[in-house]
């Protein structure tokens, strides 16, 4: 094993990074790897507060509303706003939608509210700042 090449490739926001590094032993990866997922964590975090905090305060408050609602763990899931016993047959046409087009004056798209669905908080957060920024998402359009 000392002297092989790895290539680890890791998807996050639309963007694959790829790590390059000769492998020493198996402590030598896991510590590399568990280095860059904290720096990149931490990078997140930063950015997050930074630029879209109230973005996120807004949505987190409306995931909290419909989480207590299905009595659903707070795993910050946005698939969490709907019950997770008793799975949606209706993701796109629902309240929990609603009122996240309300609270930001945006306008879903049913592809839109799929992904979202899918999302974490923070990931969520991040799409709904660009719907805000995209004039075709305005409410009405």
């Amino acid at each position: 094993m000392v002297g092989m090449e790895t290539c680890i490739k890791i998807q996050s926001f639309n963007k694959i990074y790829t790590v390059v590094y000769l492998k020493a032993g198996p402590g030598l990866w896991v510590g590399f790897f568990v280095e860059w997922i904290l720096q990149s964590c931490y990078s997140q975090m930063i950015i997050m507060k930074t630029e879209h905090q109230g973005i996120y305060d807004r949505l987190h408050k409306l995931y909290k509303k419909h989480l207590r609602r299905f009595k659903n763990p707070d795993s910050r899931q946005i698939c969490c706003m709907w019950s997770t016993h008793n799975p949606p047959d209706e993701i796109y046409d629902c309240t929990q939608m609603d009122d996240i087009q309300d609270e930001f004056n945006i306008h879903i798209t049913e592809n839109d509210a799929f992904d979202l669905y899918e999302m974490k908080l923070d990931e969520a957060t991040e799409f709904i700042a660009k719907l805000i920024k995209n004039p075709k998402h305005k409410k009405g359009n």
